[in-house]
Parts: structure tokens; sequence; C-alpha cells
């Protein structure tokens, strides 16, 4: 699913001197608007610690009973999901507000916004006020945006069901730590051993990103008629890219079956094979995606009248707010029109929040309750998911349980079906990501001879820096 881009406003000083005269000569001086002067991490910086406050300074001072964490808002949005790859900093993708600790200095003039939790790797933020007040009671406006650190992963094995290696896949990332190439093996080479020089390609893709980070192209690969891998004669096989609004924002991602006839990927005359359109609201959420696969009875693609077969929908808590549910729907309803009362969800997920606003529960609706009506109170859920985090809220394992007989999630008859475990550098950068697909021969959970599905090694260089909060 595609996601937003930040676009930060940068503010301005201006003095205005106004003077009134009188019999008695008096003049009268009317203060300065308050602006916003300086900030950390600067606007636009790129590669920010997960672990890292914001501050904000400002020209002069602020009225104190308007800072809070409801005039100061963070929000973090995951990169682009068309990303053909995961990334363990898109668990949770979608738009949040991050839950924030704001604090304000008057002798610095200075507002500290520290997140109650650290913030996902690869993760574009904004921050903005709204309510604040300087002390002659004007509203002061600021806004500071921010990409936080790549983190991005080294290699990956699958494992079969014997627990033997059945896929080795190797990445390599550019100075930002952008992933940019991903090789596949599905065998070892010569020496037997995998993840060595010598372990035969099997398949081939590359990704490209823009100055800011975001993903913009992706391309499958094969070997040429030389039968050697990266060597100039390799076709590509598959590609698809984003295109952007005017404010950087991805407007769709576009799918292509073939090159055009002078046989170059992502030229004037690709054909494509399928798109996706994101619909935003006035706030800027995306509240929907439709997925097109064919142009309509104009024959020209990327107009109002490609037909849909489905769509994801969104829906917020707030404009700007935090996710609270995913639906998916490839059913228009009785009156065959999409993104009306009566379309039918296939399934969806509600995201749930502890006291603080930090994520820890998601849930999938897999069918309509005996009202036979969706998203109401007596939908039956399919299954559940526990988010558990370290002392320092840096989340470990993300368990997913079926509910029951008693269709109820999180009971006694509740079974686990798969979890994956992260661990961490010193620094706070992800190391490692496990998921396990079974319980191992003692039959319990959670334990140390538990299946593993695959194995995901990341570059924790690339990572946080370190700060004592994390160790």
């Amino acid at each position: 699913m595609a996601r937003t881009s930040a676009v930060a406003l940068v503010g301005f000083l201006s003095v205005v001197l106004q003077a009134c005269s009188g019999g008695d000569g008096d003049q009268r001086e009317e203060l300065p608007p308050v602006v916003l002067a300086g900030s950390s991490p600067a606007d636009g910086a790129l590669g920010v610690a997960t672990s890292a406050q914001v501050t904000l300074t400002f020209s002069g001072a602020l009225a104190e009973a308007s800072v809070s964490a409801s005039s100061v808002s963070l929000r973090c949005t995951g990169t682009y999901t068309g990303e053909p790859y995961w990334d363990v900093s898109e668990a949770l993708t979608f738009p949040t507000v991050v839950p924030v600790e704001v604090s304000y200095a008057a002798a610095s003039r200075t507002i500290t916004v520290a997140p109650r939790a650290p913030l996902a790797a690869r993760r574009n933020c904004v921050l903005q006020t709204g309510g604040l007040r300087d002390g002659a009671g004007r509203e002061v406006a600021a806004s500071v945006s921010f990409r936080t650190v790549a983190n991005p992963m080294t290699r990956r094995v699958s494992y079969d069901a014997a627990g033997a290696i059945s896929l080795a896949q190797t990445f390599a990332h550019d100075a930002a730590g952008n992933v940019i190439q991903g090789v596949s093996s599905y065998q070892p080479g010569g020496d037997g051993e995998w993840l060595t020089a010598d372990d035969p390609v099997g398949s081939v893709w590359t990704s490209a990103y823009d100055a800011a980070g975001n993903w913009t192209s992706w391309a499958a690969w094969e070997a040429g008629a030389d039968l050697a891998w990266f060597t100039p004669d390799d076709p590509v096989s598959d590609f698809r890219g984003a295109v952007f609004d005017e404010v950087g924002r991805v407007l769709r991602s576009v799918g292509y079956g073939e090159a055009g006839l002078d046989g170059l990927p992502f030229t004037a005359d690709d054909v494509p094979s399928s798109w996706s359109e994101i619909v935003r609201s006035a706030a800027g959420d995306v509240v929907a995606e439709k997925f097109h696969q064919y142009p309509g009875a104009d024959g020209t693609w990327f107009t109002a009248d490609d037909p849909t077969y489905a769509y994801d929908a969104f829906a917020y808590d707030a404009p700007g707010g935090r996710l609270m549910r995913l639906t998916t729907v490839s059913n228009p309803g009785a009156d065959g029109k999409w993104l009306t009362p009566d379309d039918v969800p296939d399934y969806y997920y509600e995201f749930q929040y502890d006291a603080a606003g930090v994520h820890d529960t998601t849930i999938a609706m897999g069918a309509a309750g005996p009202d036979a009506v969706w998203l109401t109170d007596d939908d039956v859920p399919d299954s559940c998911q526990r988010v558990s985090y370290g002392a320092n809220l840096r989340p470990t394992r993300f368990a997913w349980y079926r509910a029951g007989d008693d269709a109820t999630c999180f009971t006694t008859d509740d079974y686990v079906y798969s979890y994956r475990e992260l661990s961490y550098a010193r620094n706070g950068g992800v190391e490692s990501e496990i998921w396990y697909r079974a319980a191992g021969p003692d039959g319990e959970w959670f334990t140390a001879d538990d299946a593993k599905g695959s194995a995901t090694w990341f570059d924790p260089s690339l990572g946080p820096e370190l700060a004592v909060g994390n160790l």
C-alpha cells in the first residue's frame, strides 16, 4: 500500500514597528511576531536517530499554557509500501500520530518533544504546531520534517518444514542505507554452503530512490543470451514505479507487463499491466487505495473510467490521527459502485493502542457476525496479534493467535500459529528478525526449539546513533 511523504513549512522573521504620536509625544511599540528560529533535527534532516527528541527554539516567549501534547504533534509515516521487499521498519506502515511528551523551557524559549517510544527506522516524520500562542495571544505556527535512519537488511534465509535452508537472499544498499539490490539463490554452490560466494544466482531485483530516500521504482531481471548475470544483455522481466504529486506524495503506483517498442523500461512507451490510485482526505490522510487492471472505454490508462477491481480503505480516529482500521474490499455490493456504503468487505484489521498511545494489538476480522452486517460489534475475528515491548519500548515480539471456539481474541482457548522476534544492537538498531512457523518437538511455543520459517539480518551501523536511553 502506498504511503505519503511529508512536506515541511519554513518559518520566517519579520519585524513590524508601529508608532503613534499624540500631544505628549508618547510612542507605543508592538512586539514582533514569534517565529521558529531553529530546530534539532534541522528541517529536512536525513538519517535521524530513532531515539531522537525534537527541539523547537523560538524567537520570542511563548504562552506556557498553550504548550502541550495537544498543540504540538509528531506524525510519522512508513516509506512507500509498494517496495517489493519487507523491512522490519514496516511492521506498522500506516500513518500514525506518535505519542509524545512535550515540555517548554521559558529561559531558552525551547519546546522539547520526546516520543514515548523509539521511532521506527525509515520513517518520514513531520512535527507541527496547532494552537500554540505567544505572550500576546497570537498563534505561532511551526513545522519541521525529517527522516529516520535506514537500518537496512543485509541477508535473509528461508527454511523448509524440516528446518533446512531452502532460499538465501543477500541485499546491497547505498550510502544512505536504501536497499538497492536483492539477489536470491535457491541452492548452495559447489562448496555445499549457503551464503557463500559460489551460490548460484536464481533471481535479481533492483530498486531506485529519490534524494529524500523515497522508493521510486523496482525491476526484476533475468540472465541474457550469454546466460551470465549482471551483464549488459540482461533483460528486465517485470518492473513497477511510483508517480508523485506536486508536493511529493505518492499519487499512484504502476506495474508494467513489458517495455515498449524501444525495449527499455521506464520510458514513455512502456505498457502498463496494472496500477493503484491513492485517494486522500482534505487532511492528507490516505483513505483508500483503488486497484485497476486495464483501461476503461476511452482506451487510455490512468483516467477516470479505468475500472476498479478492489480497494483498501483506511479509517482514522481523527484527521491526521492514528490508523484504527484497514478494510480490503473486492465486492462493490448491490449498487455495483465502489466506495459506497453497501460494499462488502473481504476482511479488515482493527488496530488498538495502549493508554500511552502505543500500538499493541491488531485484530483481523474474517467474517460478519450473526447480524450479517460487517463492521459491527459481533464480527468474527480470524486472528489476533499481540505486540510485546522491551524495557526501552522497542518491539521485541509480534505474536499471532487464532481465536478459539468462543470467537474472542486473547482468551484461554486461543492458540499461537506464528510469531516474529527482533533483536537489537547496543545502538538501538535492529540486528535480526526471526519468524517462527511452528512449535518445536516439545510442543510448546516461545521455547528454544521452535521451528523457524525465516531469519533476516540487518546492518545496525546504519541504525540509530548510540544513546543512553537505548542501552
